[in-house]
């Protein structure tokens, strides 16, 4: 019975430490995450796939660098991320078909419907808590 509870326990502290450290990305790796997933969904060709990843990497790296700014509020902080992320669709504009940005606004598009909703759902149930 002890010897369960042991291999339990492990389990459960292996699970946990694992869920922390796939959380923990460098800005270079949610780069290539992101591109991979253009990749996938806009069908890039290998020149627009490493240009995108330059783009990427770059806009990574200044939002992290927002997110470890102590002297900047979160409204700030949001801020100039948002301004970082519109800069990015500007970049990618200038890289993709016009059919491929397309894509990627409608893309975006519901991603920010979804975030706007989810926030509201969070909002309604903290108030009801």
């Amino acid at each position: 019975m002890l010897k369960r509870s042991i291999i339990a326990l492990s389990l459960l502290i292996s699970g946990i430490s694992y869920s922390q450290d796939a959380q923990v990305k460098t800005s270079q790796e949610r780069a290539k995450a992101n591109t991979e997933k253009l990749n996938y969904e806009l069908g890039l060709t290998p020149e627009q796939k490493v240009k995108v990843q330059a783009v990427n990497e770059g806009i990574a790296y200044k939002n992290d660098e927002i997110r470890k700014n102590p002297n900047m509020s979160a409204e700030q902080k949001e801020a100039a991320i948002k301004g970082n992320n519109q800069a990015r669709l500007t970049h990618l504009k200038s890289i993709l078909t016009e059919e491929q940005y397309n894509k990627l606004l409608n893309i975006e598009t519901k991603k920010s419907e979804e975030e706007l909703h989810q926030s509201k759902m969070n909002k309604t149930s903290n108030e009801q808590l």
